[in-house]
């Protein structure tokens, strides 16, 4: 065929071509035309550059616990505890402030006016107790509670529905422990104290029992001291003893000549751990003056829990048995909590 005929072919091939044939065909031509294109720019625009090299980020090697770990001393193995604190000389006392928590106002000021050496002795029965105590722990205040002990004429003063002591089981009251203790972490020590017996009740005091130093055990293997308001003691190592009960609901020249007899036993070299069990407005204000005035009068205050060295642990044979006066109830509008 020659290339006459061949034209004339493809013209005749064209010509019998529909129209949407024809648009396809152009629509190719296109395509090729604009890949032919682009690969001549490609080709004289060159390679593209290569891409840099990932950044390398260098990783600190561990660092080594300053602590070094054996199968003496492994890393979940607590610290041993600081070596004891050396035993207190000189005229020296302590104080802790019962009804602590009771009245906002008076908390405020409690906490405003008195130094940090005076701990706080704390109901279970307070609503909002943990971040009260958080709160006196921040400013340097050591924290009690006030276990409720149940004496034994319940029909004339109730402990309320957590108390321990007289109608309980021992296992009684060892949940009646764990629900003090899970209402107020942060205590450093448990402060019994066994109501007054009602006139004519001969009774003694749940402290006096068989029921009591299995409780005191408990306490003790938490870690936390035991205060007993009243004669007897718990035996125990970490065993405090409350010298006398304060009451704040006086008169001020009353409060002020029971203060200052506190200042005369301690110059004395006498054992001075003074509780109070009510917290007013005139005995904050002569409580916060006489603390004050101590390190004047040649005593220093300091907390209760360095009283467990004091070198003068004995009570003298001449000073007379406290009286307690159990710590108040509970205003009508708190709720004790179930």
């Amino acid at each position: 065929m020659s290339i006459t005929d061949a034209f004339r072919t493809e013209a005749s091939f064209r010509a019998r071509l529909p129209v949407a044939g024809k648009a396809l065909l152009v629509f190719w031509v296109v395509i090729g035309l604009s890949i032919a294109g682009t690969a001549g720019v490609l080709a004289w625009l060159g390679p593209l550059p290569k891409a840099p090299p990932a950044r390398q980020v260098a990783v600190p090697a561990p660092v080594k616990s300053a602590v070094a770990h054996s199968a003496a001393h492994p890393a979940s193995t607590p610290l041993h505890p600081a070596a004891p604190l050396p035993p207190i000389t000189g005229p020296h006392l302590a104080l802790l402030l019962g009804g602590f928590g009771y009245s906002e106002r008076l908390t405020a000021v409690a906490l405003a006016r008195l130094p940090p050496q005076v701990a706080f002795l704390v109901s279970p029965y307070l609503p909002g107790l943990p971040p009260l105590i958080a709160q006196a722990r921040r400013d340097g205040h050591e924290l009690y509670l006030n276990l409720p002990v149940q004496g034994p004429a319940p029909d004339e003063r109730s402990e309320g529905p957590h108390a321990l002591g007289y109608g309980n089981t021992p296992d009684q009251d060892m949940t009646a422990l764990d629900w003090s203790l899970g209402r107020a972490p942060g205590v450093i020590g448990i402060s019994v104290a066994d109501p007054l017996p009602h006139e004519g009740v001969a009774a003694p005091g749940f402290a006096a029992t068989a029921d009591f130093p299995p409780v005191a055990r408990a306490i003790d293997r938490k870690g936390l001291m035991v205060l007993v308001n009243g004669p007897e003691r718990s035996g125990l190592p970490r065993d405090l003893r409350a010298s006398d009960s304060l009451n704040l609901d006086t008169d001020a020249a009353s409060l002020d000549a029971t203060l200052a007899a506190l200042s005369r036993r301690a110059l004395n070299g006498e054992y001075v751990l003074a509780v109070t069990s009510t917290v007013t407005p005139t005995g904050l204000e002569r409580l916060a003056a006489w603390c004050d005035g101590l390190k004047s009068a040649g005593v220093t205050l300091v907390a209760p829990s360095r009283m467990l060295t004091s070198d003068t642990r004995t009570l003298p044979p001449s000073s007379p048995e406290p009286t307690f006066i159990p710590s108040p109830p509970l205003p009508p509008t708190l709720e004790q909590p179930s």
